[in-house]
């Protein structure tokens, strides 16, 4: 009789924690100019951060919406922004298609929750210029698009923009997107030396895994598509950790594109 009280004890309070857990989030609701978005799976709170499924909150922004499943890496686009993002990782790239990329850091790093990825609906509404309102009666996440006649002061995004380079080259964040030992390439400067030769400063950031150090390799593409330059570095890194890393390199003036070698 106690082995079965025991029993019973042990499963009773294992439904409370499933049923704590499963419920967490169910009653919140996100709206998006007073329309609700409807959502396939719940929100889910995690660290008081409201989480959404990525695809319909994204969509619902206007967004098109790309998942890559190898680097679980969520990119979604607009005529005028690219947002990039990674499950587990605490920072997306925003770029605004001024050539300059720029790393924002994140309060919760999306997650696959129940075999969905989720992602943090703050930030993702406020990399679209909208304003965020969190509603504690209604519990409701308040979205206000900055092309809402009921929109008051549009919030600008949390990033620190880079100076306006003096000559432009466009990067392939593409191909950057198919690997995962390096990520967030961005041009600091570019200037030119009395050759006609790019003088490129950049930063990006390294990932290692157990390798000693890892190789980064760049091709130089003319306005036909031609490799006319390239270059490589190799760069010490904390051990399964992202690095900031930074250099300078001198390249052909012929460059009109950088794309990544693909290992």
């Amino acid at each position: 009789m106690k082995k079965l009280l025991s029993v019973i004890l042990t499963l009773t309070m294992l439904f409370t924690v499933v049923c704590a857990v499963s419920g967490e989030g169910e009653d919140v609701k996100v709206l998006l100019d007073g329309q609700e978005i409807a959502f396939d799976v719940p929100p889910q709170i995690v660290e008081e951060r409201t989480l959404v499924p990525f695809r319909a909150i994204f969509e619902a922004l206007g967004y098109d919406v790309d998942w890559y499943g190898e680097t679980q890496t969520i990119s979604a686009t607009t005529k005028d922004v690219i947002i990039t993002m990674w499950v587990g990782n605490g920072s997306a790239i925003y770029n605004n298609m001024s050539i300059v990329a720029t790393s924002v850091d994140l309060d919760v790093p999306p997650m696959i929750i129940g075999e969905r990825t989720m992602v943090p609906v703050r930030a993702v509404a406020e990399l679209s210029k909208c304003d965020v309102q969190w509603d504690s009666d209604s519990r409701s996440v308040l979205i206000t698009s900055r092309n809402s006649a009921a929109s008051e002061e549009t919030a600008e995004p949390t990033v620190t923009e880079a100076p306006p380079l003096k000559y432009t080259i466009e990067y392939d964040y593409m191909r950057e997107q198919q690997e995962h030992f390096m990520k967030n390439f961005r041009f600091e400067s570019i200037d030119k030396d009395a050759s006609g030769n790019y003088v490129v400063a950049y930063t990006l950031n390294t990932f290692m895994e157990g390798r000693g150090s890892v190789n980064v390799t760049f091709n130089c593409l003319d306005a036909d598509g031609n490799i006319v330059d390239s270059w490589s570095r190799s760069y010490p890194s904390v051990d399964y950790t992202y690095t900031p890393q930074s250099d300078t390199v001198t390249i052909s003036g012929q460059t009109t594109k950088i794309e990544l070698v693909i290992e």
